[in-house]
C-alpha cells in the first residue's frame, strides 16, 4: 500500500465517522446508550412530581392509578408519548398521547387512569409505553378486589 492509498483510506474514514455522528434514529444519535427508563406504578404524585408510594397491585376500589415513566438517555428535541391500557379482557380502557422536548437528557411523564367502579373489574391488566413510535414497556399488574 502507498502513501496516497493509505492517505485515501484515511480521508474515506474521517468522512464516514463524520458522517455517522450526524445520522439519527427517531432523533436520536446513534451513539447514544439505549434510552432507559424508571417505571413506577403510584396512587399518586407529590407537589414535586414524583410518586408518592410503588404499588406492586392495584385495589379497583382506589380512584385512579398514575404510570409514571422517568425517560434516561433521550435527546432534547421532540419526543411523543404513547400510553395504552388494557384490562383483564385484553380491551383498551385507556389511551393517552404526550408530546414533549426535555431541557435535559431525562424526562418524567405519566398517565393518570380513574377507575370506572361500574364497568372495571380485578384481574391481570396489562400497559404498554411507547416512546417516538418505539414500543419501550410492555408490562402487567394485577387489579385486586377490594380489601385484598
Amino acid at each position: 500500500m502507498n502513501t496516497k492509498e493509505l492517505y485515501k483510506i484515511i480521508i474515506l474514514s474521517v468522512l464516514l465517522l463524520t458522517l455517522m455522528s450526524c445520522a439519527s434514529v427517531k432523533g436520536h444519535s446513534i451513539y447514544n446508550p439505549r434510552v432507559s427508563y424508571r417505571l413506577v406504578i403510584t396512587s399518586g404524585l407529590a407537589e414535586n412530581k414524583y410518586p408518592i408510594d410503588k404499588l406492586d397491585s392495584i385495589p379497583i376500589d382506589l380512584e385512579k392509578f398514575i404510570i409514571f415513566v422517568q425517560w434516561f438517555h433521550i435527546a432534547t428535541t421532540n419526543h411523543n408519548c404513547l400510553w395504552e391500557l388494557y384490562n383483564n379482557d385484553g380491551e383498551i380502557v385507556h389511551t393517552s398521547s404526550y408530546e414533549f422536548i426535555p431541557n435535559q437528557n431525562s424526562w418524567n411523564a405519566w398517565t393518570t387512569y380513574y377507575f370506572k367502579q361500574a364497568l372495571d373489574k380485578p384481574g391481570e391488566w396489562r400497559f404498554v409505553v411507547y416512546l417516538d413510535g418505539i414500543k419501550h414497556i410492555d408490562s402487567k399488574i394485577q387489579v385486586v378486589a377490594p380489601g385484598k
